[in-house]
């Protein structure tokens, strides 16, 4: 199955299709953001995952290879995968909540009190689908998640980096490090059954336009700086949130259900929320890619494209900066400053995306 290429065995990922290192060092500038609680830049990540293997999500633009630090686990791009993972994305079931590490309650509280302290915790403790285990069946991927929590993932994935005084546990002073020590895989990024961070579902959505020559647009929305827990004062894609459902719709061992209904749900909310447009505006979301982000330690992340309905230039009239998440309206994103720092690594890697599925015509 060549579209799904982040089974794990034995410790490690193989890949069904094409197997190629994962070299953590070999990514592009990351983001100008500096936190305590969350390195971006590959040199302060790539000691911790350097025996990692996978496929990178990247691109060959000519002679150069753009890579992104993000583990490839299903490729909706691939010619094999089957017109129903097209259409419902995959399928999914809750099987357990989850149970936040006790050795790790105390570093929670303690990051919760710092991201309030700042105000980045305007949405509260949501619940947040957790991913347990992907694997691929014979008619698409089947998601077992887990019941989880937003302050979850503020607990582990958000502040992976945060160095303690006192160790967690041995010599270990951060939660990065002690994911892959729990986890027993050394030197390697702990697949999803073995880790023990949140693990909850990012979506990164890609916004493109025909403008008026009638060449294909692809937007971008530069990010607060003192209003969001990650990708301070970067250019980002234009929509992107954290997964949030209905708990009581899903009990324990309900039957296989599309995924894609799990994320409509919410992705027609936050559309209307932090872009301000009617959801008949743009067309129904195109899936790219699900991923694994290293720099968070794996959390799982989709990629959609969702196509205007109307033309570029009338399009950015329609989106405006927002008091929660974005300080400016829409403009153009342009790959040729894919190693500027002040870029999201979530754009840059739609940005690649994109240019696999339609060709330089996106550069």
């Amino acid at each position: 199955m060549p579209w799904f290429t982040g089974k794990l065995f034995n410790g490690s990922f193989i890949s069904i299709n094409i197997s190629t290192n994962f070299d953590p060092s070999d990514l592009p500038g990351m983001v100008r953001s500096k936190t305590t609680y969350l390195k971006y830049h590959h040199g302060d990540i790539s000691k911790f995952y350097i025996h990692s293997k996978g496929e990178k999500l990247g691109s060959v633009l000519g002679r150069i290879w753009v890579g992104t630090p993000y583990v490839k686990v299903i490729n909706y791009l691939d010619p094999s995968i089957s017109e129903k993972t097209r259409q419902n994305w995959g399928q999914f079931k809750f099987i357990d909540h989850f149970r936040f590490p006790t050795i790790l309650r105390r570093h929670r509280e303690l990051m919760i009190g710092q991201f309030n302290k700042k105000q980045k915790l305007r949405k509260g403790n949501l619940p947040a689908p957790r991913v347990y285990d992907v694997s691929p069946q014979n008619e698409g991927p089947v998601f077992e998640l887990h019941h989880a929590h937003y302050y979850d993932q503020v607990g582990t994935n958000l502040t992976l980096d945060y160095h303690h005084k006192e160790p967690i546990i041995d010599d270990i002073h951060n939660v990065r490090e002690w994911d892959c020590y729990q986890a027993g895989v050394g030197k390697q990024l702990p697949w999803f059954s073995q880790s023990n961070l949140a693990n909850t579902i990012g979506v990164a959505v890609a916004i493109t336009a025909r403008n008026s020559d009638g060449k294909r647009i692809t937007l971008r929305r530069k990010r607060r700086r003192n209003k969001v827990a990650v990708y301070q004062d970067t250019w980002h894609v234009p929509l992107s949130f954290a997964l949030c459902y209905s708990p009581e719709d899903f009990p324990i061992g309900h039957p296989l259900v599309d995924i894609k209904s799990l994320i409509m749900n919410d992705l027609s909310t936050e559309q209307f929320q932090e872009l301000g447009l009617d959801i008949h505006m743009l067309k129904d979301p195109q899936p790219l890619a699900f991923c694994r982000d290293v720099i968070r330690g794996g959390k799982p992340q989709f990629f959609f494209e969702m196509e205007s309905m109307v033309p570029f230039e009338e399009l950015i009239t329609k989106i405006k900066p927002n008091d929660n998440e974005y300080v400016t309206g829409a403009e153009i994103a342009a790959l040729k400053d894919y190693r500027a720092t002040e870029v999201s690594t979530e754009l840059h890697a739609s940005l690649l995306l994109l240019i696999n599925k339609y060709g330089q015509e996106m550069i």
